[in-house]
């Protein structure tokens, strides 16, 4: 019987990122790491999908400017 290791997302977004920066190929990722390519495969397209919402949280987090001027003690009065 095999068991399913496990793997962080910290470990998971290191892979992606020599992937996708060159320092490694997806193939040299796999063997370097011992990793079936369609794992590798797969965090790559989540890695992907999910990076446009680092921009939405930022943009979340930016207050309006007539809201931080007000909230910031200034006024135009």
């Amino acid at each position: 019987m095999t068991t399913h290791r496990s793997f962080t997302p910290e470990f998971k977004a290191q892979v992606v990122l020599e992937v996708l920066t060159g320092v490694r190929s997806a193939s040299e990722a796999c063997h370097y790491y011992q990793l079936k390519p369609d794992l590798v495969s797969r965090w790559k397209a989540q890695f992907l999908e999910g990076a446009a919402t680092v921009f939405a949280r930022e943009a979340q987090m930016i207050l309006p400017w007539h809201v931080w001027l007000n909230w910031s003690g200034w006024s135009d009065g």
